[in-house]
């Protein structure tokens, strides 16, 4: 499923099924929305996002992925050592700007392959994640191999204006604005028509954007209610009734 390509081009895999165990996931999108949101409490314990694209600028994620060039992407989220990096794997030898590094010599890299003839009863069957020419859905079923349950979409409107493009600084032309507006047309659909065999396999969803258009199909929660239920029943903090070491010596 996914490998890891050391800088001199061995390929190695990497066995990350089911890692989170069933636990869930904050799955942060640009939408202008995202600007709005409490975003300091994606660092509290207790808490994974998996951030798409450039929202990496805003949320720094614990997980990344993308599915385009390098160029598409500031380089201050692909050099940063901390989140896991999920990369397509035909862009494993991409120069990252003028850094002369590629992909391969970035830290906490992962590469994945697709399957670009999935189909909705079988997709999540593949050893590939699925590939419908958009990021979304290959995060989703992302998710879903590292052993996620519940998924939270935060800053996912599927939608775009023209003067409200995204909540970082990217801007597009009125023909990228048509583009991206008939590609999250696409993502919406996609995901209606796959949500009945998500569901199947135990996938919960979550919408925390609003005004998406997810909100018709999924529950919708604030993000700061999406918090509170995630940490519903996580420990705090506690040094005072932690054991000594000692107390597990053979006697």
């Amino acid at each position: 499923m996914f490998f890891r390509v050391t800088p001199d081009g061995r390929r190695r895999l990497a066995d990350l099924g089911g890692i989170f165990c069933g636990g869930s996931v904050f799955i942060c999108g640009g939408h202008p929305s995202l600007k709005d949101q409490p975003l300091e409490v994606f660092q509290k314990p207790g808490i994974t996002t998996l951030v798409m694209n450039n929202t990496g600028t805003m949320v720094r994620p614990d997980l990344w992925i993308c599915a385009d060039h390098p160029a598409c992407y500031s380089k201050s989220i692909i050099m940063d050592p901390k989140p896991l990096k999920f990369v397509l794997l035909k862009y494993q030898n991409e120069e990252i700007g003028d850094t002369g590094k590629t992909w391969k010599d970035i830290p906490n890299v992962v590469f994945y392959n697709v399957n670009t003839e999935a189909k909705p009863h079988n997709a999540l069957n593949d050893n590939r994640l699925m590939w419908y020419k958009n990021v979304f859905m290959v995060t989703v079923h992302l998710a879903y191999v590292l052993g996620f349950k519940e998924m939270y979409f935060c800053g996912v409107g599927l939608g775009i204006d023209k003067n409200k493009q995204y909540a970082y600084g990217t801007k597009l032309s009125d023909n990228q604005v048509e583009y991206n507006s008939r590609t999250y047309s696409q993502v919406f659909d996609q995901f209606k028509t796959h949500l009945p065999y998500f569901t199947e396999v135990g996938m919960e969803f979550y919408s925390c954007t609003e005004d998406s258009p997810m909100n018709t199909i999924i529950p919708f929660l604030t993000l700061n209610q999406a918090i509170q239920k995630v940490l519903e029943n996580f420990p705090e903090h506690d040094t005072i009734n932690v054991k000594h070491s000692s107390e597990f010596l053979k006697k």
